[in-house]
């Protein structure tokens, strides 16, 4: 795939100078999400649109929906990142809970899909075991001297040539046998290449399986220690409760839990800097 159609190219260098124009002196403003942080979410959020939906596009229309993108989100965060103040409780309750519903969705579509690809391992493998079984079989026979159609051609030959003396069986009995072997030889080079590639396709779904679980356990783990950590308000813990154990999709689970982490450590951060200010006067 050339550059101009990759979703990744589309979420890099190509959009770069639109999200500066985006941005602009408001991103050098946001406290709460940090700008680094902004582009890492709306790459992902691009590379993972076009990925999902396996559009077709070229540059321009790439570039396109980059900018339709960037300039949503930066709609949607701006309303919270005003300089010198952070999420409240509330607000930050609600950006969580809104996300549930996705989330949860999120979580069933993991599972959905792990099952799917064990239930395809499982029948590969089964139909593997059976396509080398016939493979293996198919050989015996054509090599079976008393049974195989090329050794009874090869003796048809021999008698027709009106010689059948000692010499010339054992000669005929030779040539078969050699023959037999060769074919056995290069029909089994056959079916280990076959076997290879049923192995090679079992280990890819297997690696795709243990990529999605090791993702699901990695957000549950994240989750987990955000609803332990110290200071949580009740509100916010029961909220981490209640969403313990959904899962992320590949592309976007480091991003959620990076954004979740920034968002609740700076208004965390800001409260007690207001606490002191208010303190100090």
């Amino acid at each position: 795939m050339s550059p101009e159609h990759d979703p990744k190219a589309v979420a890099g260098p190509a959009a770069d100078a639109l999200t500066q124009k985006i941005l602009g002196q408001e991103g050098r403003r946001l406290r709460v999400v940090e700008r680094e942080l902004l582009l890492q979410a709306f790459d992902l959020a691009v590379r993972d649109a076009l990925e999902r939906e396996s559009v077709t596009f070229d540059a321009a229309e790439a570039a396109a929906v980059s900018g339709s993108a960037r300039r949503r989100f930066v709609e949607l965060l701006g309303r919270h990142a005003k300089e010198g103040r952070g999420f409240s409780s509330a607000e930050f309750l609600r950006a969580v809970a809104m996300a549930r519903d996705q989330l949860l969705a999120t979580r069933e579509r993991f599972r959905h899909e792990i099952a799917e690809l064990e239930a395809e391992v499982d029948q590969r493998r089964s139909a593997a075991r059976a396509e080398q079984t016939a493979l293996e079989r198919a050989v015996d026979l054509v090599t079976d001297p008393a049974r195989s159609p090329v050794a009874a051609r090869l003796r048809e030959m021999f008698a027709q040539a009106g010689t059948a003396g000692p010499e010339t069986l054992r000669l005929r009995d030779e040539v078969v046998l050699y023959v037999l072997n060769v074919i056995r030889s290069e029909r089994r080079k056959a079916v280990e290449l076959q076997v290879a590639e049923h192995a090679r396709e079992l280990d890819n779904l297997e690696r795709r399986i243990h990529k999605l679980v090791q993702s699901l356990e990695t957000t549950e783990e994240q989750l987990k220690r955000l609803a332990r950590m110290k200071g949580m308000e009740p509100g916010l813990a029961s909220i981490y409760r209640e969403v313990q154990g959904l899962g992320d999709d590949e592309l976007n689970a480091e991003l959620k839990r990076e954004l979740l982490t920034r968002i609740f450590e700076a208004n965390i951060r800001l409260k007690e800097q207001l606490e002191a200010q208010k303190s100090g006067s």
